[in-house]
């Protein structure tokens, strides 16, 4: 895992918050953090996962959230976004030694009244049919009590600007934030040139 401060320069971060972070952003509802349906070995190891670690797992009622697929191989970019999402990608394509760009999606998360995991997953199973080694990367827009946990305990604190890296193989989380309505992040996924 390696973290990034202070990613994207002070004109793009002011860019993308403006657009993302606003009222205007188009959004869809995400039923599900981890999956649309949490299949029963998935939830099994998110609750052993949790209890190693002393947190709760999401109430199913609350397991929610906003989502827009700002890019992915398929489908190419969405026009009103493409704009800004190659802005992002050029900024961080040589820090990262990307090779082929898979996914970019943006994720809105919602105040919880105590930190909960959503489920411990992995990112684009199946693409490229699982040939390929691929990376996973967040990059937080805003700065809360929330973050992302990996299955060994580590926790990665929500910090504007701040940039995470695993491959894809690892499990990981989102962390609910309790200090902040909403938290919003961009989860990105990428096949590199360099081993994380």
């Amino acid at each position: 895992m390696k973290i990034y401060d202070d990613v994207l320069p002070d004109d793009l971060l002011k860019e993308c918050i403006l657009l993302f972070c606003e009222d205007n952003m188009l959004w869809r509802l995400g039923k599900g953090v981890a999956y649309t349906e949490v299949d029963k070995v998935s939830r099994n190891q998110t609750l052993d996962i949790a209890k190693k670690n002393d947190i709760s797992v999401i109430p199913d009622t609350n397991n929610v959230y906003m989502t827009n697929n700002l890019y992915d191989m398929y489908d190419g970019y969405q026009k009103l976004y493409e704009g800004i999402v190659k802005d992002i990608q050029h900024s961080i394509h040589n820090k990262l030694n990307v090779i082929i760009w898979m996914r970019f999606k943006l994720n809105l998360m919602f105040c919880e009244d105590k930190p909960y995991v959503y489920g411990f997953h992995n990112d684009c199973v199946g693409w490229l049919n699982d040939k390929l080694p691929h990376t996973t990367a967040v990059l937080y827009l805003d700065d809360s009590d929330g973050g992302t946990m990996f299955a060994d305990g580590t926790f990665v604190q929500s910090k504007k600007n701040r940039l995470v890296v695993f491959p894809n193989t690892t499990l990981h989380s989102s962390v609910s934030q309790t200090d902040s309505n909403i938290r919003t992040l961009i989860n990105f996924n990428f096949i590199t040139g360099e081993e994380v």
